[in-house]
């Protein structure tokens, strides 16, 4: 065997060796300052080698080329852990070396008793830091601070309040309109209830539907008929009833749900898309 194969075998080893180091570190847990020594160490070591071998060398053996690059890839991961469990608020603290140092000097620590920091017995309470005011001043500020709450708050409620007024015979009309238009489509046959107003893709969309609804059977535009096999609600458009002296009937369906129902109705009908979309002003 040439002097060259076995320079380059003595490499390989060498390689194989700081490889095995620098992954041994990774599975010890060692302490941030050991792996950054290490590799410190490592990457001198390997750079060495390489400026030794010179191009023909490493053109001729490849194989050191891939162990270099493990090496350092190695190198790369344990630096890369030791900066990730660093904490710029621990000021460099390790508690590896922070147990190392109380058993080589346990002398130094001294658990006989806890301190305790003695009771004041005298101060019941923190002291107020503010500053008193006269009379006249505080009661000034409270007006001002009721007047200026007041003004703020006032132009929100109104516009809600007209939006309010605004939408909800808009939408509850829309609502009349697609329940007559989907009766006709249905050959006249009364409508599932929850096909019309279960939204599988908005809990919040679906509350709204059945809001609308209950307002239609209210007054008495909607009629709602119950199953006689399974007892579920169905509707129909009606036109509004009314007595001989020409009041109308009132109405009311009182309908309750929850997410856990909406969940289980959508699952039992299997509901895959909204049959009702109202375009929300």
């Amino acid at each position: 065997m040439s002097t060259a194969e076995l320079n380059s075998s003595q490499r390989k080893s060498k390689y194989i060796s700081m490889y095995e180091t620098v992954t041994a570190l990774e599975d010890q847990n060692a302490s941030n300052q050991e792996c950054l020594d290490v590799t410190h160490k490592v990457v001198k070591e390997a750079k060495q080698l390489v400026q030794e071998g010179g191009v023909d060398h490493r053109s001729k053996h490849p194989g050191e080329g891939l162990l270099d690059a493990r090496v350092l890839h190695a190198s790369s991961n344990l630096a890369k852990m030791c900066l990730e469990t660093v904490d710029v608020n621990m000021h460099l603290y390790d508690k590896n070396q922070l147990a190392q140092h109380i058993k080589n000097k346990p002398d130094f620590w001294d658990f006989t008793y806890p301190l305790e920091v003695p009771a004041v017995s005298y101060l019941y309470g923190a002291g107020t830091l503010q500053v008193s005011l006269p009379s006249s001043t505080r009661s000034s500020q409270s007006r001002s601070r009721v007047v200026v709450q007041h003004a703020q708050m006032r132009v929100p409620k109104n516009v809600d309040k007209v939006q309010q007024i605004e939408n909800g015979p808009e939408l509850v009309s829309r609502v009349d309109h697609f329940i007559k238009k989907q009766y006709k489509l249905n050959g006249r046959r009364p409508l599932s209830y929850y096909s019309v107003v279960l939204d599988p893709d908005s809990f919040s969309k679906t509350v709204e539907n059945i809001y609308y609804v209950s307002f239609l059977v209210h007054d008495g535009l909607v009629a709602v008929e119950l199953d006689e096999t399974y007892g579920l609600p169905f509707i129909s458009p009606r036109e509004a009833p009314r007595d001989n002296d020409g009041a109308l009937h009132d109405n009311q369906m009182i309908m309750s749900i929850d997410m856990k129902m909406w969940k289980e109705l959508i699952e039992v009908f299997q509901i895959s898309k909204p049959l009702m979309v109202i375009k929300r002003l």
